[in-house]
């Protein structure tokens, strides 16, 4: 059961917002790091058996709820990358055929970015970007947009998977 993934309820993500079910540290802390990304193994470490009681406790209360089902601990680890893959390949926007359509897109796909990632922070770079009318000033922003990002820890971690989507609507 310590190789299973497991996420968040609703019922878990109100209680991660209004601590409403009195839970230990302990358990509050389990509750916050499973992201439906790492097994509980990964996160308590050795000792299996505080883990499982409060694993167990967590699902009782209907906190979590495992992401699939238990997998054999020599491929825990494959399935998730796989699990990732299937899940970015999937969220890839289709480039459209027409140009203006295209141009668009990543214009906006930009300005999203930088929004969510920076907020008044980027006023200068979002400005900028409004002004592309063609391919040609879009890419001559896109550095400007990698610096941008990647002055947020968050901005880093994502960038890859930005880059290949932008780099899919500006080709």
């Amino acid at each position: 059961m310590t190789t299973s993934v497991y996420v968040k309820t609703p019922k878990g993500l109100e209680e991660m917002a209004h601590r409403r079910h009195g839970l230990s540290v302990r358990e509050r802390q389990v509750l916050i790091m499973m992201d439906g990304k790492r097994a509980l193994r990964d996160i308590l470490g050795a000792d299996a058996d505080a883990a499982l009681e409060l694993l167990n406790k967590l699902v009782a209360m209907d906190l979590l709820t495992p992401l699939a089902p238990p997998t054999p601990a020599s491929s825990a680890e494959a399935a998730p990358a796989a699990a990732h893959r299937a899940a970015t390949e999937a969220k890839a926007p289709k480039p459209p055929a027409d140009d203006a359509e295209r141009l668009e897109m990543a214009r906006n796909f930009m300005l999203n970015t930088v929004n969510a990632f920076l907020g008044v922070a980027g006023s200068s770079l979002i400005a900028q970007l409004e002004a592309c009318m063609d391919f040609a000033n879009l890419r001559g922003l896109y550095e400007d947009w990698q610096d941008a990002l990647a002055l947020t820890r968050d901005g880093r971690k994502q960038l890859p998977e930005l880059e290949r989507r932008l780099a899919a609507l500006l080709s």
